[in-house]
């Protein structure tokens, strides 16, 4: 945890469990259970490649050129709001281990590439040739 805010102040709560905020036993703030808000704003702090807010939050880029920056929504809603992109995408997926996943996910960081993160990929060239798919598709 990073915070809790009450009474329009942040109290610090880095380095501490939201399990013990859950059964009340959260050091700064003893007997207090969590609100709704206190969970959403506990997961702000939380930064995976996918976020769940009131959408989903895409972070595998969290910044780049300005002239490039309604490209990776665009790429995002182009695939997973039209349902033949997705099926595509899905059907290009569908055999993919959890290790290939994960491999492409760690192989895509160290290049600086961005891309779904669930390709099979044996090398740089396999992955620019998913990306053009994953572009036409989208």
């Amino acid at each position: 945890m990073y915070f809790v805010y009450r009474n329009k102040k942040y109290i610090d709560c880095t380095g501490l469990s939201f399990r013990d905020f859950l059964v009340g036993k959260l050091p700064p703030i003893p007997g207090e259970l969590p609100t709704l808000n206190d969970w959403e704003n506990h997961l702000t702090t939380i930064f995976p490649e996918v976020r769940l807010k009131r959408y989903l939050e895409m972070r595998g880029a969290d910044g780049g050129p300005w002239r490039r920056l309604c490209a990776l929504p665009a790429f995002w809603v182009g695939l997973l709001y039209d349902e033949v992109s997705l099926q595509k995408v899905l059907d290009m997926i569908a055999d993919w281990t959890k290790e290939e996943r994960e491999m492409l996910r760690r192989k895509v960081l160290k290049i600086q590439f961005f891309l779904i993160g669930i390709i099979k990929v044996y090398s740089i060239l396999d992955i620019l040739y998913i990306l053009r798919r994953c572009i036409y598709m989208a």
